[in-house]
């Protein structure tokens, strides 16, 4: 489950990927729209990993570090479309 922070940076991924879509041509914004599905695929099972690992040790300290690699992940992605919209917006 996403925290509020999580799902604002989540709003972000969807914002540059429309971004995106407008300055893409068919073939770009259909190798956009399989790596984003792919990334989430990834997501979900480092996410998975994740939580049958850290998530079993005892003590807030692993659930505070559960929760920092999960927004990471989806802070990383964030970040990476909106650098790939700024660079390739200038052509």
């Amino acid at each position: 489950e996403e925290n509020i922070d999580n799902y604002f940076v989540s709003k972000e991924i969807d914002k540059n990927i429309k971004s995106l879509e407008k300055i893409m041509n068919k073939e770009q914004m259909g190798l956009l729209h399989d790596t984003q599905k792919k990334w989430v695929r990834y997501k979900d099972a480092q996410q998975k990993l994740n939580s049958k690992t850290i998530g079993t040790m005892t003590g807030t300290i692993y659930t505070n570090i559960l929760a920092s690699d999960q927004a990471y992940l989806i802070e990383l992605r964030a970040k990476e479309l909106d650098e790939l919209y700024y660079i390739y917006s200038k052509k």
